[in-house]
């Protein structure tokens, strides 16, 4: 067994490799994170890699920002983001990532980062389905499910009352950003603890035969 260990943004032959398909060899077996091309000509990222990936640089956002066009001052906007250092294999994997996911979202360049975000919430469900199917595998699955709770209060207006709004903010604590100042100031009545207790349960620690990994794609070449 041969094992290939290919470093996003290393070189032309990563893109080559991973892109373009040209560099497979077609006499031998060959096992990858990447699916080949479809009769249409178009990549697709296998959907174990896009879990792996978002384990290592994704993140599950839940804003609380104050707006004055909803009934309690406050609107909520869950989201979901990938980001990666700015360099052209980078910018070619997050456009997969576009691609596999439909097309939705964006991708945008600040400072030395890119980031594919995902905000609208029909587009959200799209994300929530996919982490359904293939599963994160690190303590993110612990956020996720959280972070998919609150998608269904949105889908059930429960947001938009007091109670509701109050239950959200004490998700968001146990967030890795959890509260702003600006938030526990307006609702001292949220309790971080309270929440740590009662939602987080058992941690995923096992490894998966995929080979989840935001850092590498792993090639194998049974000969």
């Amino acid at each position: 067994m041969k094992i290939n260990i290919f470093l996003p943004g290393e070189n032309e032959f990563y893109r080559t490799a991973k892109f373009n398909g040209s560099h497979f060899n077609t006499n031998v077996r060959q096992y990858s994170t990447i699916r080949t091309t479809t009769t249409s000509g178009t990549n697709l990222l296998d959907p174990w890699f896009i879990t792996g990936l978002a384990d290592g640089d994704g993140s599950l956002y839940i804003t609380i920002r104050k707006d004055p066009s909803y009934l309690l001052g406050f609107s909520v906007s869950p989201e979901f983001k990938i980001v990666a250092g700015v360099n052209t294999p980078n910018l070619l994997l997050l456009e997969a990532v576009q691609m596999f996911f439909g097309g939705i979202g964006s991708i945008t360049s600040h400072n030395s980062t890119y980031s594919y975000t995902v905000r609208n919430k029909k587009d959200l469900r799209i994300i929530h389905n996919h982490f359904i199917n293939y599963p994160l595998q690190t303590t993110k699955d612990v956020h996720f499910k959280l972070w998919a709770q609150i998608l269904k209060m949105i889908d059930n207006k429960e947001h938009i009352v007091k109670s509701g709004l109050l239950e959200i903010i004490a998700v968001k604590s146990v967030f890795p950003n959890g509260l702003s100042e600006s938030l526990k100031t307006a609702f001292p009545e949220s309790h971080r603890e309270t929440w740590v207790c009662s939602q987080l349960w058992s941690f995923k620690w096992t490894l998966s035969c995929w080979f989840h990994t935001s850092r590498r794609i792993f090639w194998f070449k049974l000969l």
